[in-house]
């Protein structure tokens, strides 16, 4: 099992609070649709204002998710490209001016092509 956590809101406090609104199907994997919920129904403030979704077990989701937020150099791969997985894709490549100065630039993602751009 893979799991992203962000350095900047990744603790094992928070991770322990994750696990409580991670819904799982019936087959083991993880359904992010009713996990989103979950936790929004949770603490709708808190939830869309973390970095949560990064700290889902990726390898297993029944959905294939694009995302974004944290940037991906705080997430595994340390790098300011998009950062793919098998059902999870971070398109936050650091356009925020705190990563900007250190390499962070603006991307994009085509779904209809697969292809990445960056500004």
């Amino acid at each position: 099992m893979q799991y992203l956590i962000s350095d900047i809101h990744g603790d094992l406090k928070g991770f322990k609070k994750l696990l409580g609104y991670i819904v799982n199907n019936a087959d083991g994997s993880i359904n992010v649709v009713k996990s989103i919920e979950e936790g929004y129904r949770k603490d709708p403030f808190k939830y869309m204002c973390s970095g949560d979704i990064h700290w889902m077990p990726t390898n297993n989701l029944d959905h294939f998710m694009i995302v974004g937020h944290v940037p991906c150099v705080y997430l595994e791969g340390e790098s300011y490209r998009i950062l793919r997985r098998k059902r999870y894709m971070c398109i936050d490549s650091g356009a925020d001016p705190g990563c900007r100065n250190l390499g962070g630039r603006l991307s994009m993602y085509c779904v209809e092509t697969d292809e990445e751009f960056y500004a």
